[in-house]
């Protein structure tokens, strides 16, 4: 899980891309919801918990229940990792001098192998929003730690960084692993390296992209502001009935990364307007509203279970076939769970094709 230091690698995806997202965000204060990212902390203590020989906890140090839903859910990353031939550190501080003096956290599983020279990182994101591993900036921040740890001899060592996101669907599954060598790990620390000093020094730059949506600071950035009031003013720019392919394809983009900035523009004020209001204060057209959240038994199921027998009514919910892929898991023959099953397509979906897309079809992964 993330650390607190001035430059966390859990915040790397922001201050990679724009240095003055740290300096900003330290002026910002905001009332956060007191569920958000709950059950995500809950779940990395589950992990935790069964990667260190314990038994799953039934409530969380957080006070959130473990439901078996959550423990399901975080198997694939325990598997994955215990499946390591080197004993994993779990939830172990790392720091990355090689990047800056500022720069540690806690990776929430790594391992040294010494006997083949690899270094292997693995993280849970227990989120609904989508994760890349490749060239993740906060796996990267936990690797140039790592080999800082191993030191020069890591010149010959390779490095596997894993993302485990189970509760998300990606094409290449849950478990998703880039693997880079000691030389391209170099060329991102350069990166980094320069990124983080120009985060710390008097005058950092901003940069709008994606990293603004998730940055504290999107609701006072100058930066934001003008890229989404250039978007809202493009927004009533007629646009030709009949556009040659490429033009569609560039104006395609073009919106895409205004909306985005508006978007990001847009959650960053609302978030400092219930701040105010949740303080006291008066925001002119705006009040702050808490919806009731999802009803839930308080009583364990098999006392809800006992009520509908009391009044001849129903509670458990029927038995439900597993998914084919479980069934295949759990030794099923392939062909005969392909006799049974069909996959249905999906939406259609518009999709970029970008560098990292093209990266990834001739393997040129080096910075």
């Amino acid at each position: 899980m993330s650390g607190h230091a001035a430059l966390a690698p859990s915040d790397a995806g922001r201050w990679s891309h724009c240095a003055a997202s740290i300096s900003l965000s330290r002026q910002v204060t905001l009332t956060e919801d007191e569920d958000d990212g709950a059950e995500g902390t809950a779940a990395h203590a589950v992990a935790s918990a069964l990667l260190l020989g314990q038994p799953a906890p039934q409530v969380a140090p957080n006070g959130v229940v473990v439901t078996p839903d959550m423990i399901a859910a975080v198997k694939p990353y325990v598997d994955f990792v215990r499946s390591w031939p080197t004993q994993p550190m779990v939830e172990t501080a790392v720091r990355a001098p090689s990047i800056h003096s500022m720069v540690w956290g806690t990776p929430d599983a790594c391992t040294l192998d010494y006997k083949i020279n690899v270094a292997r990182i693995a993280d849970l994101k227990y989120g609904f929003g989508l994760v890349e591993v490749y060239r993740n900036p906060q796996l990267l921040c936990y690797a140039a730690g790592l080999m800082d740890v191993v030191g020069p001899e890591a010149i010959d060592w390779s490095f596997e960084l894993t993302i485990v996101q189970p509760r998300v669907w990606h094409p290449s599954g849950p478990v998703r692993t880039w693997r880079l060598s000691a030389a391209e790990l170099r060329n991102h620390v350069r990166h980094l390296r320069s990124m983080a000093e120009e985060a710390m020094a008097n005058d950092p730059s901003s940069h709008v992209g994606a990293w603004c949506r998730h940055c504290e600071a999107r609701s006072i950035c100058g930066a934001l502001r003008s890229a989404s009031l250039d978007a809202a003013e493009q927004a009533g720019t007629a646009t030709p009935v009949a556009m040659p392919n490429d033009a569609l394809g560039q104006e395609i983009a073009l919106l895409r990364r205004a909306q985005g900035a508006l978007s990001a523009r847009l959650d960053g004020l609302e978030a400092d307007a219930i701040a105010r209001i949740d303080a006291g204060a008066v925001v002119s057209g705006w009040r702050v509203e808490r919806p009731p959240g999802r009803e839930e038994w308080t009583k364990p199921a098999s006392e809800v279970m006992a009520l509908g027998d009391l009044f001849g009514v129903a509670l458990a919910k029927e038995a439900a076939a597993v998914t084919p892929n479980q069934a295949r898991k759990a030794g099923i023959p392939p062909e005969m769970v392909a006799a049974m099953s069909a996959r249905k397509p999906g939406t259609l979906k518009l999709t970029s094709i970008s560098t990292t897309d093209a990266q990834r079809v001739f393997g040129k992964q080096g910075a």
